[in-house]
Formats: C-alpha cells, structure tokens, sequence
C-alpha cells in the first residue's frame, strides 16, 4: 500500500514495519538518542502486558484491529499466572499470528471497559459520528526532511475531528497530568495535528479518552490546553532535530554527557527540613 497521505485499512503490523518517525519513536528519542537506537535501529523493542491490554481495548472500542483471544486457563499456572512453558508458547503463537492473548480475567474486564467507553456521553459524540478507525497519515515535516508517519484511533469522515483512546489507573486530573508527562502524550497530540497539516487536513481538535481499567471503569475525555500543546510542539521539534544530528553524525549519545551534579528531590528537602529543622514546641 501506499505510505503518503490519508491511508484506510492499512494491517496494523505493515503500519509499524515502515521507517518513518513516529511519536513514539520521539518518546524514545527524548529519552536520549541511545535509547531511540537500542529500541528503533537495534530492533529490541519487546511485547509489554500493559500494550495487550491497551490493543485489545482498542480493538473491543473501534471495532477494528488485532483479534483478541482467550488463554485457555488449563495453560496456567496454579496461581492463574501465564508463567507456564504452555502458556508461554500459546502467546507466542497468538502474538506472531497477529492477535493479541490475554487472560479470561483481563478479557472481561476489557469489555467491561469498552462498555464503559461507549457509554459516556462524551465518548459517544465522537464514536457515534462517521468516522474512520485506525486511519493512517504520512507525510514530510518541511523543517527538516524527516518522513512521519501516524494512526488516528478515530477521525472523523470530515477530517476534522479526531480521538485516542487511553487506558489507564486513575482518570483524575492530577494523575492524568502525570501520565501525560511520562508518556509525552502532548507530544504525540502535537505531531500528530502536525502530520496531518502536511497533508491538508485541518483538525479542529484530537480528543484523548481515558477509561480506568479496573471497575467501575470510570472514563474522561480530556483536551489539551494551549500551554499543553506548545509544549508538545517544541519537544516535538526537537525530537526531530535530535534525529537528523544523529543520522548526519552517525553518534547516538545517552541522557548525559561527564560527571553529574546530584541534588535532592524537593520532596526530600521539605522531609528533611520537618524531620530536622522544625521547632520543637
């Protein structure tokens, strides 16, 4: 298939298998150029549990992508871990067929999630609209040549609007803040508005819904505000910059460079200054 613009229906694992810059390619690369290298040029980039989840959510919600299948719970172990040889070989099978194993614990609750996504009314008036799932964009970033590339969990048939689904721990402000942070999902909301400009489509907002994994499975859609966005638009340029400097240069350095300074944590200082330092009344 084509790798320019606006692709629909493209497999899952052809869109992950092409060279361009993705946003989690970025994540890796803001770490440091020694991890992108180690994860995207050494190719050591391992299944996590917490993805399979995530995929097969992704798949209950939009009705699309990798098949989720069942662990036959004679394959586990006593305790109910797929920790056996069986186990183990049966994931490894379902992982290389395209599809993604969970247990019936997790499946269950997956649904129950799916559920819940699909009844928040917030959810729903993006899910409800024509919409194209798992839409693949690609495009150039003008400022330095760097092919990219994209997957909208959903966008609109207009183009216009667009909405990643998350799960997660906690949906609360405070936590999701954090989870933003660590996952650089303004990065990924900046670059992926960006790709699309390159090829005409005009968002006029990218919605990210989080649904709890555990019950209830409370869920929030959240949009990202201005100083959220600009963040996520120079961190992403400099994902970028990070990227040509290493390909022309040929050096992938990690996080630091000579001997670091280490201070304490603020939270470490007001601990101490209360263990330490109060008055004693």
């Amino acid at each position: 298939m084509k790798r320019d613009g606006l692709v629909l229906g493209m497999p899952e694992d052809e869109y992950h298998g092409g060279p361009e810059f993705s946003s989690s390619a970025a994540k890796e690369i803001l770490k440091s150029p020694l991890h992108y290298k180690h994860v995207y040029i050494d190719g050591h980039r391992e299944p996590k549990k917490a993805w399979d989840i995530g995929t097969a959510a992704h798949a209950m919600v939009l009705g699309t992508g990798a098949e989720t299948v069942v662990i036959p719970e004679e394959l586990l172990a006593a305790n109910g871990a797929a920790s056996t040889k069986a186990a183990k070989d049966f994931m490894a099978n379902a992982r290389a067929a395209g599809k993604t194993p969970v247990k019936q614990g997790e499946f269950d609750d997956i649904k129950r999630m799916a559920e819940a996504v699909l009844a928040n009314k917030d959810a729903r008036m993006l899910f409800e609209q024509e919409r194209h799932s798992e839409a693949s964009v690609f495009s150039t970033d003008a400022a330095t040549g760097v092919r990219q590339r994209c997957r909208f969990d959903t966008i609109t048939t207009s183009l216009r609007y667009a909405g990643d689904l998350k799960t997660t721990d906690d949906i609360a402000q405070q936590a999701v803040k954090m989870t933003v942070k660590k996952f650089k999902y303004h990065v990924q909301r900046e670059m992926y508005d960006e790709i699309a400009a390159a090829t005409g489509i005009e968002l006029v907002d990218m919605l990210f819904i989080f649904v709890e994994k555990k019950a209830p499975h409370d869920v929030v859609v959240y949009k990202f505000d201005e100083d959220l966005r600009e963040m996520g638009k120079r961190e992403a340029a400099e994902a970028r910059e990070r990227l040509v400097r290493c390909r022309e240069t040929g050096i992938w350095p990690g996080r630091y460079d000579g001997i670091q300074l280490l201070k304490p944590a603020m939270a470490q200082v007001y601990d101490f200054q209360d263990e330490y330092e109060s008055e004693t009344l």
